[in-house]
């Protein structure tokens, strides 16, 4: 085998390799997996904190209520928006695996918003830790606990948890009187005046 010869083999190698390792990269940074991967229904429990700051939201013969208020009555569709958004985000781009950099993604315990799920005997059965990002408002940053990476997530959830009461829920209107129907007013147009 001529000079040549052993020259061609070693860049086609090397063209095989740079192709296989650019493959390799695509598949890593495009990958999306659901971060959330139990039923719904197994949900009885959820805690929601950041720094001082906690909220309990928690389930009672399968209806939701805020621990603790029990003046407020749970807006449905915040509790909608948790499960239908929220818990549908994807993860793709990971973006470190280092526990230092945590704070420049927020996702670290002083500045992350910390989502735990819990089931009817007590137990985790999902934490996460968000952060926005702050290159594109439409994403955020996620972790999965307790795994120290992070990832680009494909929405941006954290304006979806709050830790106010008043977010996840309203004070009732009266006992049959739905708060969105409008009042009627009876108005005599004839301009009999009741004559």
């Amino acid at each position: 085998m001529g000079k040549g010869s052993i020259w061609i083999a070693t860049i086609v190698l090397l063209g095989i390799g740079l192709i296989y390792v650019q493959y390799s990269k695509r598949q890593v940074t495009t990958q999306i997996d659901s971060i959330f991967l139990i039923d719904r229904a197994e949900v009885a429990r959820v805690s929601i904190e950041r720094a001082e700051e906690k909220l309990e939201l928690i389930k009672k013969a399968g209806t939701w209520h805020i621990s603790g208020h029990d003046t407020l009555q749970i807006r449905q569709d915040r509790i909608d928006g948790l499960f239908d958004n929220v818990l549908s985000v994807k993860r793709s781009t990971v973006m470190t695996e280092d526990l230092n950099k945590w704070p420049t993604y927020s996702v670290d315990d002083a500045s992350g918003l910390q989502l735990t799920l819990f089931d009817g005997n007590g137990n985790t059965v999902g934490a996460f830790v968000f952060g926005p990002s702050r290159s594109d408002w439409s994403k955020s940053y996620v972790r999965i606990e307790p795994s120290p990476t992070v990832y680009l997530a494909d929405q941006n959830v954290v304006y979806r948890l709050s830790t106010s009461e008043t977010f996840w829920g309203e004070v009732p209107g009266p006992i049959g009187v739905e708060a969105d129907s409008p009042r009627v007013i009876e108005v005599d147009v004839s301009g009999s005046g009741g004559n």
